[in-house]
């Protein structure tokens, strides 16, 4: 529900939506499937926003992260290295091959899915897979917290450079960068109430 009240408003007035330095969206829609091409279930995105030229696609996460063995709930299964030919070279895949032992609150598997899909689904748009996170007001006095933008901002320089880029940001970011948006008129009290709900300490 995070990232539908997070999102909804802009679902019919996206045209103004800035996400991960895009704007000009034509089109927002939740659940979006992306198939990777391999049997079983295709990854689903939260949010998928198209531009022309562009797509920001957005894997969003509440308190999944906090569990410690998170990483190690998604695996890949054997089919997956059968893409070595077409993808072995790209640094996303490396995970496929090395598995990410030393992460334990950012689920790789899920990603690098996420970015199979998506590269399959929009080979000629530049896409950007964009992380968004939830964190209570007082995230630098939780370890788990401070663990998580560690692994998550270590992920993003082992990817950097590859046609699908990897972004993120935590919601607290991204409703501050919205507030200071000049229009649409109702974010500002949209931003307001996100925040009356999900800006608590822990």
């Amino acid at each position: 529900m995070l990232v539908v009240n997070t999102f909804e408003p802009w679902r019919t007035d996206c045209g103004q939506l800035q996400l991960a330095g895009v704007q000009s969206f034509k089109k927002v829609a939740f659940e979006q499937k992306c198939p990777t091409g391999l049997p079983g279930t295709p990854p689903h995105l939260d949010l998928i926003a198209e531009t022309t030229n562009a797509v920001v696609a957005v894997e969003s996460k509440c308190l999944e992260y906090l569990n410690p063995n998170v990483a190690k709930l998604s695996d890949f299964a054997p089919s997956y290295k059968t893409l070595a030919n077409e993808y072995g070279k790209r640094s996303w895949f490396r995970y496929v091959v090395e598995g990410a032992p030393s992460f334990r609150h950012l689920d790789i598997a899920q990603l690098v899915k996420h970015w199979l899909g998506l590269c399959r689904v929009y080979p000629d748009r530049a896409v950007t897979l964009l992380y968004t996170y939830w964190e209570p007001e007082n995230w630098q006095q939780v370890p788990e917290c401070r663990q998580h933008r560690c692994e998550v901002q270590d992920f993003a320089d082992q990817v950097a450079g590859d046609v699908v880029s990897f972004d993120a940001i935590s919601y607290h970011e991204l409703w501050a960068h919205w507030e200071r948006l000049p229009a649409p008129p109702w974010v500002a009290d949209h931003v307001a109430r996100l925040r009356q709900r999900y800006a608590v300490a822990i």
